[in-house]
């Protein structure tokens, strides 16, 4: 019996058939191998969300904060108020002549108050009238006079400290004229009018000192050596 041998031909188209295959195969497997190497690549990129683990944020830790000096206030001088003390002014009768001037309704009492202002040394004019009526005595000096100021300041003191003040012009008395020396007018008000002058002074009169202090609404005179 004889026996035939494939002819060639067969033999080639199950070669190539055979490496299609292989190569289809192989090229399949790449691109799987891709695919995967890809989901792979992604996942890592993405952070975990939901309930996974999440990545640690980092923490940032505040700057230390130094501590601030704290400044002791220097301590600020008081002032004390400015205390004002009024000069003091020679006790003295002499020197000025005072006339009294009634400034009051009662009549007569001008000339009274001289005789008791005689009796206490002062150098006393005739008194005079005043062209206007007076609640509260006062008494005026002239300035052109050094000793009218003394005399002036211890009458108004040992009346009880009224009002001490320059002599207007013109002199509210009648005629605007007064007696020849006078350097010191007594305006003599309802308050002192017919008042014994120990009655209508309000004042401590000291024995020994020269001098006039005033100490808040108290006066202290004393009288001249």
């Amino acid at each position: 019996m004889e026996v035939r041998s494939s002819p060639p031909v067969l033999h080639s188209q199950v070669f190539a058939s055979l490496q299609r295959r292989r190569l289809t195969l192989t090229v399949t497997g790449l691109v799987f191998a891709l695919a995967v190497a890809g989901c792979s690549s992604d996942s890592a990129s993405k952070p975990t969300s939901g309930t996974g683990s999440e990545l640690p944020t980092a923490s940032t830790t505040p700057a230390a904060t130094l501590p601030i000096a704290v400044t002791t206030p220097l301590a600020v001088a008081t002032t004390l108020p400015a205390v004002t003390v009024a000069p003091t002014v020679a006790a003295s009768t002499t020197g000025a002549v005072v006339v009294v001037a009634n400034a009051s309704t009662v009549e007569g009492a001008a000339g009274r108050f001289s005789e008791a202002l005689q009796a206490k040394k002062f150098d006393v004019a005739k008194a005079v009238n005043a062209t206007i009526k007076v609640e509260v005595s006062k008494v005026y000096y002239d300035p052109s006079n050094a000793a009218a100021l003394p005399v002036a300041t211890f009458l108004g003191a040992m009346l009880g400290g009224i009002k001490v003040e320059v002599m207007p012009s013109p002199i509210p008395v009648k005629d605007a004229k007064l007696p020849d020396g006078v350097s010191v007018v007594l305006m003599l008000g309802s308050d002192k009018a017919d008042k014994p002058i120990d009655q209508a002074a309000t004042t401590t009169v000291a024995a020994t000192v020269g001098s006039v202090t005033t100490l808040g609404s108290a006066t202290t005179v004393a009288p001249p050596p």
